[in-house]
């Protein structure tokens, strides 16, 4: 259901819509016991991501893509201060963003998972959004400053 396939025998009018497949997959990342029936889940949800990277020849596909923004969305409650972006982003495997060569030989002894790739972007993704809004806090002070000594100035000017 989650692939946007359907299962055997069934008419493909029932597929859930793409929101409904996002919140299932939401549900499934978000589960945390390690039952029996879960594990399975986690495997075959593994397996579809790999399968559709290897169908399309990308990574790019639209559960990878959903997987890595919902894996990012998980991430802000652990990566939510710029302390813990840098701890994060010292951690980061970059070898773990190299995934071409298992779309093209995924029997390769050396090569990451599907999921190992998605969830390292997700983490990459987190770093820079904070990165980046601690720049924009930043040019936005320097800019305010900037303009209250140019009004500063003005009023000098105005007096004088």
């Amino acid at each position: 259901l989650l692939a946007e396939r359907p299962v055997h025998g069934m008419d493909k009018s029932l597929l859930p819509p793409p929101s409904a497949r996002v919140s299932l997959l939401r549900q499934l990342l978000a589960y945390k016991d390690a039952n029996e029936t879960h594990q399975l889940i986690r495997v075959k949800l593994q397996q579809e991501l790999l399968r559709s990277a290897q169908q399309m020849s990308v990574l790019d596909t639209p559960l990878s893509v959903s997987y890595a923004a919902l894996q990012e969305e998980l991430l802000k409650s652990s990566i939510s201060t710029l302390e813990h972006a840098a701890a994060v982003a010292k951690s980061i495997n970059i070898g773990h963003l190299y995934f071409a060569n298992a779309i093209r030989d995924p029997t390769e002894s050396d090569n990451v998972s599907v999921e190992v790739t998605l969830s390292t972007i997700a983490q990459v993704r987190r770093v820079l959004v904070l990165f980046a809004e601690q720049i924009d806090r930043v040019i936005k002070a320097e800019d305010a400053e900037r303009e209250a000594k140019e009004d500063g100035g003005d009023a000098k000017k105005e007096e004088g």
